[in-house]
């Protein structure tokens, strides 16, 4: 005698009684019983009393028991640990309200107790397992039966749970990384003030007994001083930039581009030169630091002017589907192509001190910017000509 269950998406399973009264059912169809052993899940059916009515080949092997052993047995007899009173409840709802539930291994990391197919160590010895709950119903549509599928997530378990051990080994290392630099910043600073209040004090009391050599030894003195202390703030700057927890939010680059031509106006005064600003997007990203990306990169195309004309930067933008691109040109010294890599480096110089200011951290700081941003940073260039630094960002 047959019977046909229908699922809600209007599938049919075909059944049938092995005998008037038998506690389990058949499947007839041996297509569809085909097609579910072939499943890289698990599939079991049961009825109201969680009597075991199909069992396929995965559980079988996840298992080590055999369709014929498990047949018709309750599955808190199979398996003495499962959650017995949290699968009743599962199982009774399913056939209450005729919807199906689901468990995530996250909620519950498994329900049955299969080991892993890998070593794991503590509660992960067993299989994480998502585990779904569908009802099956008979010609009249009532729920007769209960299909479970168990699908495996035991590697996406180790995947997570490694990613998440790395992050926190980043996250030591760079609370080990900021602390360094900070103890470095405040033990490097200390012989600094020690030698800026001694030479105050030799310029305020001796500078008079001093022949214009010596003035000139002391104001090496002073600046080499003031050198090393923007290089320690430099250090400073790129370590918070490698440690700092972004907080992004929707940043508008114009707002952000008149506030960087507002800090370098008296650098354009005294140059003669200009910023020419395009319209700007709004992206999404670090406020602080995007600010500190252009202001580096805007000054530095007044920075490294040419002798013979008034520096101009330019700075736009331009979109694709997925990213937006960023380029500040200048009319500059420009740059010899095998020096792109090389000016990225920290403490890198193409010049020195007495052509061009600065500690060789700037470009560096720029490129740590951009790539937490998950970014990236180049230049194109023509010596005498001038440069174009470009940064791509996601468009958020």
């Amino acid at each position: 005698m047959f019977a046909v269950a229908y699922n809600r998406g209007g599938g049919v399973l075909r059944m049938n009684t092995l005998s008037e009264g038998s506690n389990y059912l058949r499947l007839t169809d041996s297509v569809w019983e085909s097609m579910v052993d072939q499943l890289n899940q698990g599939v079991l059916v049961v009825d109201d009393k969680l009597r075991v009515l199909f069992w396929n080949r995965f559980l079988e092997q996840s298992s080590s028991m055999k369709r014929g052993q498990v047949l018709g047995r309750e599955l808190s007899a199979l398996f003495p640990e499962i959650p017995t009173n949290w699968l009743k409840r599962k199982i009774a709802n399913v056939f209450c309200l005729g919807s199906y539930s689901f468990a995530s291994w996250r909620q519950r990391p498994y329900v049955f107790p299969f080991p892993s197919p890998r070593p794991l160590t503590g509660d992960c010895q067993y299989m994480r397992q998502d585990v779904t709950f569908f009802p099956l119903f008979d010609a009249e549509k009532d729920v007769m039966a209960v299909s479970i599928t168990l699908t495996d997530r035991t590697e996406e378990c180790l995947r997570e749970e490694e990613l998440q051990r790395l992050n926190n080994a980043l996250s030591r290392s760079n609370e080990e990384l900021d602390k360094f630099a900070s103890l470095a910043s405040h033990d490097l600073k200390a012989p600094l003030r020690t030698i800026d209040s001694f030479a105050g004090i030799l310029e305020s009391e001796y500078s008079h007994l001093l022949d214009p050599e010596g003035r000139l030894y002391f104001q090496h003195l002073q600046a080499g001083a003031r050198r090393m202390q923007t290089m320690i703030d430099g250090i400073l700057s790129l370590s918070r930039v490698q440690t700092k927890v972004l907080e992004p939010t929707d940043v508008d680059l114009n707002e952000v581009c008149q506030n960087v031509l507002l800090d370098l106006s008296e650098t354009v005064q005294e140059s003669g030169g200009r910023i020419i600003l395009d319209d700007m997007p709004t992206v999404v990203g670090e406020l602080s630091l995007l600010r500190q990306l252009l202001m580096n990169l805007v000054g530095n195309g007044l920075k490294y002017r040419s002798a013979e004309r008034a520096p101009e930067v330019s700075v736009r933008a331009f979109q694709d589907q997925t990213s937006w691109t960023i380029e500040v040109e200048d009319n500059g010294i420009g740059i010899e192509s095998r020096f792109y890599q090389k000016i990225f480096g920290l403490f890198e110089r193409l010049h020195s001190v007495e052509e061009f200011s600065g500690t060789g951290i700037g470009l560096a700081l720029c490129l740590k910017i951009v790539e937490r941003h998950q970014g990236q940073l180049w230049v194109e260039s023509e010596p005498g000509e001038g440069s174009i630094f470009s940064f791509r960002i996601p468009r958020g």
